[in-house]
């Protein structure tokens, strides 16, 4: 076997166990957030920020654009909104 093929194997072995590592960790966080019973409560930072862009977006919409009218029609221009600001 090539010296070459023996370390490029090895390196994929340790490449391959620290890619499962971090899957298991982030995989073990993801469940303790999903699981919590209460959600997070915003910091005062970020819900200022969430108003700001909320205000602003408001500002920005105009009855003459059609997706805009689309949206309102279907009643999905809060969820629209909510999802831009994330």
């Amino acid at each position: 076997m090539n010296i070459a093929k023996v370390v490029s194997y090895a390196l994929n072995a340790l490449q391959q166990k620290k890619i499962t590592q971090e899957v298991k960790k982030d995989s073990t966080r993801f469940y303790k957030e999903f699981m919590c019973l209460t959600p997070p409560t915003p910091s005062f930072f970020r819900l200022m920020l969430f108003r700001m862009s909320h205000t602003g977006i408001k500002k920005i919409l105009d009855e003459k654009y059609k997706d805009y009218r689309y949206f309102k029609e279907k009643s999905w221009l809060s969820l629209v909104i909510i999802m831009m600001l994330r």
